[in-house]
């Protein structure tokens, strides 16, 4: 029955890459017999259930997921082969494309899903970032940092222009940015914290998937 189900999956939408009709609910209970909270609305159907479905079975097979009996284990065992490649470097995910000016990568890929564009995952390799704990704050509301200390009307900053303000003052020192513990964007209060990597060089990424 399972590997029918996802036989099935891959002839109707992997082959015309239309995932999106998947719902992501409806694999999910498919898989481990169970029910799973809704994501937030901006996420395409199924978007995140296919894109870990479609990198597991390019390392294993259809049989392989009779082993596996939580999603949590789904999910780790394709991360797991990614962390084969560089052990210590954080994987993150973004939608859309690379480009050559500041980039924003999170670490929990529902955040970084209710954005436009193809969904991938990184290795990102920050050898000086400047590193801010925003201890749970809204991505617009971060307590002002001492190395812009005075440079906010309120005391508090944003993302935006905490990475404008490294770019433009600090870029011979920091590489990009990281804010740690931070509610970022749409959705972050279904998502939880999560820690935001941002770039500011496309040669500091290296893509894992290709979508």
């Amino acid at each position: 029955m399972r590997e029918l189900f996802f036989s099935k999956i891959l002839k109707e939408e992997f082959d015309k890459l239309e995932c999106k009709k998947i719902i992501f609910q409806d694999v999910y209970f498919h898989i481990f017999k169970n029910d799973y909270k809704s994501f937030h609305g901006r996420i395409e159907d199924g978007l995140i259930a296919c894109f870990y479905l479609k990198e597991f079975l390019k390392y294993y097979n259809l049989k392989d997921l009779e082993n596996i009996s939580s999603w949590e284990e789904f999910v780790s065992a394709v991360t797991k082969i990614w962390n084969v490649k560089s052990p210590s470097t954080p994987i993150v995910y973004r939608r859309g494309k690379l480009s050559d000016s500041e980039m924003f990568f999170s670490d929990n890929i529902s955040v970084a899903s209710v954005y436009l564009g193809s969904l991938n995952a990184y290795h990102i390799m920050l050898k000086n970032p400047y590193i801010i704990d925003c201890k749970g704050s809204d991505w617009d509301n971060i307590p002002e940092p001492k190395i812009m200390k005075g440079e906010s009307y309120d005391g508090t900053v944003t993302t935006d222009s905490v990475v404008e303000f490294i770019k433009k003052q600090h870029s011979q020192k920091y590489d990009g940015v990281v804010f740690l513990n931070i509610y970022e964007g749409s959705g972050a209060s279904v998502f939880g914290e999560s820690n935001i990597y941002v770039t500011f060089n496309s040669k500091n990424v290296n893509p894992l998937t290709n979508n």
